[in-house]
């Protein structure tokens, strides 16, 4: 059976269903633009976007900037916060946790969490790639600022990316002495102890070092009999402990700045779901049955086992063995050689990371432990980016070289407590897959900006990149030999070559004072990879190989500044036409991408504005839409389907108020995000919709006469709301489904000293 252009009626139902939510965020755009401001203007955010220094409303680019002192007032302490006041981007952990993260801008993902796989969004610290998802979620540590760029690029960056890039800078060494300390405490006990000082050394040379130790205490309650829990502690916690040293040697036209980081999760537990019994509907597809419903024959509302959670309407506690735990080791060298000579700037940046991960979950989130899901990876990377920058009256230009290794072990498997034998051998046969992969990839890039017109810019740019990759994958018997391989040999299914191209051209117009409009096409592109076989072979009509993926953005847009720069207003509207775009699906326990063709369109608006000295009030809104074309569902029906982790609508907002008291400064700061309704999986299976949700967040804070000390009180989700973060479909596994959350209400004190 054909099922061919029904995106859903259900994405109707969500589209009516968010009208209220988007009309009254239109309405408060429009409020804030219209109303008679009379303060300073906004403070100036500078970036590097574009490889050099430039205000972000310079930037013909849609993007997102958060400095630090936003980040901290907003509470964020992991890469994956930032997405609580950044338009179009979601950040999805799969677990309860920071396991991985999987990157979501416009819809463009890929979040099979299989670990050898690179997300289409790349991630950067100070211009250094990380290329493992599992590396991605890390805890943010005197952080300069953030920024998200939206739409392919690849013209300007080292690595390629089809959906776009977030940076996060850190700060950087400076000839005056300063430093701060934070110390924070909250809910479930946790702890939090920040601190940085810098400054001049010698003669020309500057130091900075910085750390950060987290402890939150366990806040995922278990409901299950201690005798079946296996020993193990029995709730969800997280930690990191990690610090960074940097030198900087400047010698006028030559500097070079050294960065070491190392970071480390202690191993403890992790990997907590609520399980909900579940059925298959007529197309294969899973959804959680009610209470009263014999769909498994074991009895009403059940799974396969028998078992239903009591506590199953209860966010933050379920009960299930806690086999679970997570251990995570990190190290990066960095070297950022820069040498200015008359007329252009040549720059260097080498890097070497090391990453290490194991982590073990439940994975049937119920006491009987009829799932095991083991996973590891230890990775080593290289690269190394040599670029010229030049600017010649008119024209602007930037050329570069880039170079990329990355070896890989990789390990998953499954097991079971459920039958009598080897623990993590999965009905008795399988116990789990080693696969080794090793990436290699290097690229010429460059884009230039001509002045052609006093008020218009002609950009444009250009990539040539080629990759090569090799896989091997082994599935194997408990003590025995592999019974099903890949090696990697010329001509072998698991080795793949690929040359492909990014490219981009815009114009810029400035005719009108402080507003930039811009319209251009760019066309991005990510790399060929391979499936991960943890069963001993893949589901019957899936190959090992994918597809290259290439993406084209016709886009439009502009930034403006109003009413003596006390009001900014930025606005976007795209067109996605993609080509191979990499689904992934979750079949039968087998983590599977397979290549489809796909359309996704909409637009981001974004605000902030000063109404009097003692007032900051920002607002942003994203509307998207797109659907993925012949899906296979289950049965073998092909369908379209909407894209995973798309929602129709996110918005967000901030207010904050500030009085003087005792010569110092009181305020009083409210944030918040809507999440539309979307799914966790491209097949949009019934039981992987996610409801749309709104988080909010409250900060009070006092900063003392000096401007030395802060003392703040915070609230995250404030509601103490039952968000699902991500949603898996086991109905035909296990007779049941997976829903992983966000943290709950938590309440936070701190006292800041800077100096």
């Amino acid at each position: 059976m054909m099922i061919k252009h029904n995106v859903s009626t259900l994405a109707v139902v969500r589209q009516t269903r968010s009208r209220s939510e988007i009309s009254a965020w239109a309405g408060v755009l429009a409020m804030l633009v219209y109303m008679n401001v009379h303060a300073q203007s906004l403070e100036e955010i500078v970036v590097t976007a574009q490889k050099r220094e430039q205000s972000v409303q310079d930037v013909p680019i849609s993007m997102t900037v958060l400095s630090g002192d936003q980040l901290q007032a907003l509470g964020v302490t992991n890469a994956k916060d930032i997405a609580q006041q950044t338009p179009g981007l979601i950040m999805t952990t799969t677990s309860t946790g920071t396991t991985n993260t999987l990157p979501t801008i416009r819809g463009v993902t890929q979040n099979d969490f299989s670990p050898h796989q690179e997300p289409p969004n790349a991630v950067y610290v100070d211009e250094a790639y990380i290329s493992s998802s599992a590396a991605i979620g890390f805890n943010l540590f005197d952080i300069q600022r953030a920024e998200v760029l939206r739409g392919p690029q690849g013209t300007l960056f080292g690595r390629n990316a089809t959906g776009g890039a977030i940076q996060f800078v850190t700060n950087k060494p400076t000839d005056e002495l300063g430093g701060y300390v934070d110390v924070q405490y909250g809910s479930f006990d946790s702890k939090r102890v920040e601190a940085a000082i810098g400054g001049q050394l010698a003669e020309h040379v500057e130091g900075r070092i910085a750390g950060l130790y987290e402890d939150d205490g366990p806040w995922w309650k278990n409901e299950a009999p201690p005798s079946t829990r296996g020993g193990n502690s029995d709730t969800f916690a997280n930690r990191f402990q990690g610090a960074r040293g940097q030198l900087k040697f400047d010698f006028g036209a030559v500097s070079d700045l050294l960065s070491v980081t190392v970071g480390e999760v202690p191993k403890h537990a992790e990997g907590t779901y609520k399980s909900i019994p579940g059925a298959l509907n007529a197309l294969g597809l899973g959804y959680d049955i009610p209470a009263n419903l014999n769909a498994n024959a074991t009895c009403p509302g059940c799974d396969d086992f028998g078992y239903r959670d009591p506590n199953i309407n209860t966010p933050f506690e379920s009960s299930f063995a806690s086999v679970g735990y997570l251990q995570k080791r990190f190290s990066s060298i960095s070297n950022r050689l820069s040498w200015t000579l008359t007329s252009f700037t040549v720059t260097s940046l080498t890097n070497y990371q090391r990453f290490t991960y194991d982590y073990q979950e439940n994975c049937d989130g119920t006491p009987v432990a009829a799932c095991i899901y083991d996973v590891g990876q230890s990775m080593h990377q290289v690269s190394e980016e040599l670029r010229l920058n030049g600017d010649s009256g008119p024209l602007n230009w930037t050329a570069g070289v880039y170079a990329l290794d990355i070896a890989q072990n990789n390990h998953q498997g499954y097991g079971t407590n459920v039958l009598p034998t080897d623990p993590l051998a999965i009905f008795g046969f399988v116990d789990g897959e080693s696969f080794p992969q090793s990436t290699t990839s290097v690229a010429v890039f460059g884009q230039t900006e001509w002045q052609f017109e006093p008020d218009v810019t002609l950009v444009t740019g250009l990539r040539g990149s080629y990759d090569h990759k090799e896989f091997q994958s082994s599935t194997f018997e408990p003590g025995q030999a592999p019974f099903y391989s890949f090696t990697a040999a010329d001509g072998d299914p698991t080795i793949e070559r690929k040359g492909d191209w990014s490219g981009k051209m815009q114009l810029d117009y400035r005719a009108i004072p402080q507003t930039l409009l811009y319209a251009g096409v760019t066309r991005g592109s990510k790399g060929p990879g391979f499936n991960a076989t943890p069963l001993g072979a893949l589901p019957s009509g899936y190959s090992v190989q994918f597809k290259a993926e290439e993406l084209t953005d016709y886009e439009v847009g502009g930034k403006t500044l109003m009413a003596n720069g006390k009001v900014s207003l930025d606005g976007s509207l795209y067109y996605y036409d993609y080509k191979n775009y990499q689904a992934f699906e979750y079949v039968l326990l087998s983590t599977v991408v397979t290549n489809k063709d796909a359309s996704l369109y909409g637009g981001e608006l974004a605000l902030a504005m000063r109404p009097d000295d003692t007032w900051l009030i920002s607002a942003g809104l994203s509307l998207e839409n797109g659907v993925v074309y012949d899906i296979r569902l289950p049965l073998g029906d092909i369908a379209d389907r909407a894209p995973a982790m798309m929602p129709h609508v996110t918005a967000n907002g901030l207010i904050r108020k500030s009085w003087p008291l005792f010569g110092g400064s009181l305020s009083v700061q409210g944030d918040g995000r809507y999440t539309g309704s979307h799914y966790a999986s491209v097949a949009n299976s019934p039981t992987t919709f996610i409801p749309g949700a709104a988080l909010f967040n409250g900060r009070l804070s006092f900063v003392d006469a000096t401007g030395h000390w802060e003392g703040s009180f915070n609230v995250k989700n404030i509601a103490n709301r039952g968000v699902i973060n991500y949603a898996f479909d086991l109905a035909g596994s296990y007779g049941l489904n997976l829903k992983s959350y966000e943290q709950p209400r938590w309440y936070i004190g701190e006292i800041r000293y800077k100096f």
